[in-house]
């Protein structure tokens, strides 16, 4: 914070996440927020576009894990004709971390649960070169507006996007090849982005997002489909672990990078987190559901 003063948890968060991570080097990360940038492959290649930001005297380091991800060292990514034309966008190593976990291939049919604001569908038709067909729900009419006019920005193909404007706690979706579900929730892994949020950072909070998310996913695991990628940007277990600590055995790692779970829980071994102060990114949860071993 540019007054000097370090965010830091509420005392209730503060005891309960000291079982499971280093709180002390989270708060202190809350004051070091990494900018991260996709480059759209549907719009430009990442090895020209790498070099173009060179010659701009811009400084990036591009990820080891995601070859189209890099991490802002210095200069002003917004004034460049990259970010104008939509070639570079803003968005998490964790964020593209939840995609790289849906495995998407050309051909697949992918329901995304909660799409908008559209970041990750665009990302899935860029790994696939606009050869998927994805079905968007939300259940907010004005997003799925601006999500469509961002995709067509992006450049993504809108003959293969089909939006449904549900509340996927009664979804309409009978089957797919695999789902996205990004859920609402606390929002607790973007404190450093938005402070504010330590404001309405409260137990009870956390918990009604819980039951949300478990509403949600007891409808789409209906769903006809070979897995589902679960995704929640909070540091809480109540929206991670805990949700499945009695479906251990329908899950499986999703990644072979980022951190490991909270393993206090058996559910954490099989899944992934991304720290600010251990990742440089976005506190995230990921897992991956097997929905016929449910």
């Amino acid at each position: 914070m540019s007054n000097g003063v370090r965010p830091l948890l509420p005392n209730w968060a503060r005891e309960e996440l000291v079982n499971y991570l280093d709180v002390s080097s989270l708060e202190k990360s809350f004051v070091n927020n990494t900018k991260w940038i996709r480059i759209n492959t549907l719009k430009a290649d990442v090895d020209k576009v790498i070099l173009g930001l060179e010659k701009l005297g811009i400084m990036i380091e591009q990820d080891n894990d995601i070859y189209y991800m890099a991490k802002v060292l210095s200069g002003n990514i917004k004034a460049t004709e990259y970010y104008r034309n939509f070639s570079i966008i803003f968005q998490d190593k964790a964020s593209s971390a939840v995609v790289e976990a849906l495995k998407p291939e050309n051909g697949d049919l992918i329901f995304d649960v909660s799409s908008s604001p559209g970041i990750k569908a665009s990302q899935i038709s860029a790994i696939t070169e606009n050869k998927v067909t994805l079905v968007l729900a939300d259940m907010d009419r004005r997003r799925l507006h601006k999500e469509i006019e961002l995709l067509r920005k992006l450049g993504v193909n809108m003959e293969r996007i089909n939006i449904i404007n549900q509340d996927s706690s009664s979804n309409s979706v009978i089957s797919a090849d695999k789902v996205l579900f990004d859920a609402p929730c606390s929002s607790s892994g973007i404190i450093a982005n938005e402070p504010s949020i330590l404001l309405k950072l409260e137990k009870s909070r956390i918990l009604s997002f819980s039951q949300l998310q478990q509403s949600i996913l007891d409808n789409i695991y209906k769903v006809k489909a070979d897995y589902i990628i679960y995704s929640v940007c909070s540091i809480f277990p109540e929206e991670g672990e805990i949700i499945f600590e009695n479906l251990v055995n329908s899950l499986e790692k999703p990644l072979n990078f980022g951190s490991h779970g909270y393993t206090q829980f058996k559910s954490g071994s099989l899944s992934v987190r991304f720290f600010p102060h251990e990742n440089k990114t976005e506190g995230f949860f990921i897992t991956k559901i097997n929905i016929d071993r449910i």
